[in-house]
């Protein structure tokens, strides 16, 4: 049967999925690159049904209320003619949604790039720091790098003004050197947020080992030293996305576990096969298949992983820096991960360096 055709027999529990506001499509598995430390390697390279995305897009459109949709994958580029469908399919029910799509940024041409500029597309791009500290992880499936080819991806969305930001995998093969991403931000020139992922030993990095409390203490503060020395030299500043999150929590513009929206309910993962898990970061663990577009959702399911984000993440009330930090991410401690640590480090930094910044350093 033709898949364009197919009308998904299943049911949706309205209760618990009709206030979906983060909805994350993997539009395809395949990838062009071979990342060392990639958590969704397992990932089927085929391309997500044209009926899975209208289902998913139906479940989060209905209610009317604005959300996100986030395309990835692998590299949702891999399946252009996806996001295009996707696109025209959200424009034709005019449902209220703000797209993104998370990227490697190698595959972009000029005329994707105009593509994304014409429908408002927000583009986050993945690069891990100098072309070495780069390339040690982020590599192409002949072992050769990417940095090159990504920074002309970059150079491509330049040219069409698109403004990106930036996110970079923290991990031993470029804590000693994580400054550099600084300066490829700013060499880049339309970089204009830079966020820190800490690698989680999941997929091909089940065997790395995440980096420490001391490793990214000392990693942050050449971060943070070489970013007030170029934009001395540049004057044009460059935002760090958890340094914006602890001026939200503080202004009171957003709540804590706020960017958990595993835990509310409110998150939705569909991979390439159209199956559902309550958060993309936990897409490899069994518990978090919460169902798919051919089943339909399973309440017991979502509600059983949401009680176990919640119950782990208990801890988090009972510490100090909560209300400016927001709490940390599952991800990192699920399976025993000791990565939790480094991510408290990097928040508490960040916490120190808005508080100094306003002149009251505690």
């Amino acid at each position: 049967m033709n898949e364009s055709v197919i009308t998904p027999a299943c049911t949706v529990d309205a209760e618990m999925h009709s206030d979906i506001r983060m909805l994350i499509l993997a539009l395809t598995g395949a990838c062009n690159f071979r990342c060392t430390y990639c958590y969704a390697s397992a990932q089927p390279p085929v391309k997500i049904p044209r009926a899975a995305l209208r289902w998913a897009l139906d479940l989060a459109g209905a209610p009317g209320h604005p959300f996100v949709v986030q395309f990835t994958g692998g590299e949702p580029l891999l399946a252009f003619e996806r996001l295009v469908y996707a696109v025209n399919y959200i424009r034709e029910k005019k449902y209220p949604a703000t797209l993104q799509i998370q990227t490697n940024a190698s595959l972009v041409t000029p005329t994707i790039a105009k593509y994304l500029a014409a429908e408002k597309i927000g583009v986050g791009v993945s690069l891990d720091g100098g072309v070495e500290a780069n390339d040690a992880a982020r590599q192409y499936p002949d072992r050769s790098g990417t940095a090159t080819d990504i920074m002309r991806g970059l150079q491509i969305l330049a040219q069409e003004g698109i403004a990106v930001g930036m996110t970079c995998v923290v991990g031993a093969h470029n804590i000693d050197s994580l400054q550099s991403v600084v300066d490829m931000a700013y060499y880049a020139g339309n970089v204009r947020k830079l966020g820190f992922d800490l690698l989680r030993p999941q997929g091909r990095a089940r065997s790395q080992s995440v980096v420490s409390e001391k490793q990214m203490a000392k990693a942050l503060c050449a971060v943070m030293q070489r970013a007030d020395e170029l934009e001395r030299l540049t004057g044009q500043h460059l935002i760090f996305v958890h340094g914006q999150r602890v001026a939200q929590l503080e202004s009171g513009r957003t709540e804590v576990f706020a960017h958990c929206y595993a835990m509310t309910h409110h998150a939705l993962f569909v991979n390439p096969l159209g199956e559902c898990y309550a958060c993309a970061s936990l897409s490899v663990y069994p518990q978090f298949r919460i169902g798919s577009y051919q089943e339909g959702l399973r309440q017991r399911a979502g509600q059983a992983a949401s009680e176990e984000i919640r119950k782990a993440m208990e801890r988090c009330y009972h510490c100090e820096f909560l209300d400016t930090c927001g709490g940390g991410c599952y991800a990192r401690w699920a399976g025993g991960s000791t990565a939790h640590e480094a991510e408290c480090r990097l928040k508490q930094m960040f916490i120190y360096r808005y508080e100094k910044q306003k002149g009251g350093l505690r």
